[in-house]
């Protein structure tokens, strides 16, 4: 119920003109709070789990540096102001945001009946670029980030393809284990927000 509230309160803020550039701001605060929220729950914390979570968040970092200085990886972007305080160009929550995500999702394949851990991480690594693909037009409007011509190339649906397979390939092969309830819905949660979302933005 939490996260459907949370949500529903996004939705309302993002959708109702007179509260929209409030939200914005709210933005990286929500992540804060939602990544607050999600962690709170987890059961299984371990140094070893901690610091393959830290590694995740240097190396998310990492990608987007390296994504936005030279167009490597994703392609041409560049962020907007919406997402909070940068550091070299790069939100500081976009490395909150590669933890979360990366989380839910190794949660979601780890005890599958698939036990080849390249299926895992294929699997894992498909669930979040569709993700990608509900939050982009999203991200434009509301000034997360920005696309060299106003378009999203397919190269960045294969580069976040295939950054999230070795994030969730290496927490396989690693071994690492998570426990959390709410992990699952909270990223189900994040699909129906961009999609309402997005919806709503069509009508």
């Amino acid at each position: 119920m939490v996260l459907i509230f949370f949500d529903a309160v996004g939705l309302v803020g993002y959708t109702f003109v007179p509260l929209g550039t409030l939200f914005m701001l709210l933005t990286p605060y929500y992540i804060l709070l939602s990544a607050a929220f999600v962690f709170f729950h987890e059961m299984k914390f371990t140094l070893y789990n901690v610091l393959y979570l830290s590694a995740i968040f240097f190396a998310g970092l990492a990608v987007e540096y390296l994504g936005v200085s030279t167009g490597v990886l994703f392609g041409q972007y560049y962020y907007g102001n919406t997402l909070g305080i940068k550091l070299l160009d790069v939100p500081v929550v976009m490395g909150i945001n590669w933890v979360l995500l990366i989380y839910c999702t190794h949660i979601c394949i780890q005890n599958t009946f698939i036990k080849h851990s390249i299926i895992k991480a294929c699997v894992g690594a498909s669930i979040l670029t569709l993700l990608d693909f509900f939050i982009e037009p999203n991200a434009i409007l509301y000034d997360y980030w920005h696309w060299s011509g106003n378009n999203v190339p397919f190269y960045n649906y294969f580069c976040w393809f295939a950054v999230s397979f070795v994030f969730l390939f290496c927490a396989l092969k690693l071994k690492i284990s998570f426990q959390n309830n709410i992990a699952i819905p909270f990223l189900a949660m994040r699909f129906v927000f961009f999609i309402l979302l997005y919806i709503w933005q069509q009508m």
